[in-house]
């Protein structure tokens, strides 16, 4: 065995207690700027792309939402289906499946890019 390979890396402790302690404080800083950036487009529905001084990017615009499917629901009806006997053929799958889809709420969403 080598030196280099018996040799430890030593960590600061304190140094890393200091740096993990200004890491949370950065965080939630930023979750209070967030909070006052959605604060401050409440209601507002104009769409808005700003750029920043620092290379960022500012996006407020309505967002369309997917509509979503209920895996859960339709697993249990197949399951239940399948227990019966049942047997389905495409075009009947695809007719239950439509009644899985679940519409989703379109949004006003606020984004912030950094460069």
């Amino acid at each position: 065995m080598n030196d280099n390979q018996s040799e430890k890396k030593v960590v600061d402790l304190d140094e890393v207690k200091f740096n993990a302690n200004k890491y949370v404080e950065a965080k939630r800083e930023a979750s209070e700027y967030n909070k006052t950036l959605k604060e401050m487009f409440k209601d507002t529905e104009s769409e808005v792309t700003q750029y920043l001084d620092n290379g960022g990017q500012l996006t407020y615009k309505y967002v369309e939402a997917k509509p979503g499917f209920d895996y859960k629901g339709y697993s249990a009806f197949l399951q239940m289906q399948v227990s019966r006997g049942v047997k389905l053929d495409e075009a009947q799958l695809e007719e239950y499946k439509a009644q899985f889809i679940k519409p989703a709420a379109s949004k006003w969403k606020l984004t912030i890019k950094a460069k």
